[in-house]
């Protein structure tokens, strides 16, 4: 995490302790941009191409199966089992770690859900504990000007 970006955050909660408001959704915004860019792994393109191999596995003709790939550019590993119209995919980082999952009977908002890493993790958790001692010292310092 770099100054500049925590800076950024102390600065969205400061703006948002001046209005009472605990992270504005905006706040949410910028600190999954970060992390999409600066520490996630590259999940939507291996997404889209797990995607495209499973509209080729999933046919209602199509007797049970389970593949097992490796995709380059990025370097992930994912597992496709798919029959009469279902499908599942899960796909794995180079150390083994899942990154993604898909479930094609998901009715949460879309079929495919972020697994998030221990990276991801740290990173969510260190930039929220910066936000909130701003946060409360910052409103701190509003009770005190009345």
């Amino acid at each position: 995490m770099t100054e500049e970006f925590a800076a950024n955050v102390k600065a969205y909660a400061e703006r948002d302790a001046a209005v009472n408001i605990y992270m504005q959704e905006d706040y949410h915004e910028m600190e999954r941009d970060y992390m999409r860019s600066q520490i996630s792994p590259q999940r939507e393109p291996a997404m889209e191409r797990v995607s495209n191999l499973m509209n080729q596995y999933a046919g209602a003709d199509r007797p049970p199966g389970n593949h097992v790939l490796c995709l380059i550019e990025p370097f992930y590993f994912a597992s496709i089992t798919a029959s009469d119209g279902y499908a599942a995919a899960h796909i794995y980082d180079v150390y083994g770690r899942m990154i993604a999952s898909y479930n094609s009977y998901n009715s949460d908002g879309g079929p495919w859900t972020d697994i998030w890493t221990l990276e991801e993790l740290q990173f969510s958790y260190q930039a929220n504990q910066i936000y909130a001692a701003a946060y409360r010292e910052a409103r701190a310092g509003l009770a005190d000007q009345k």
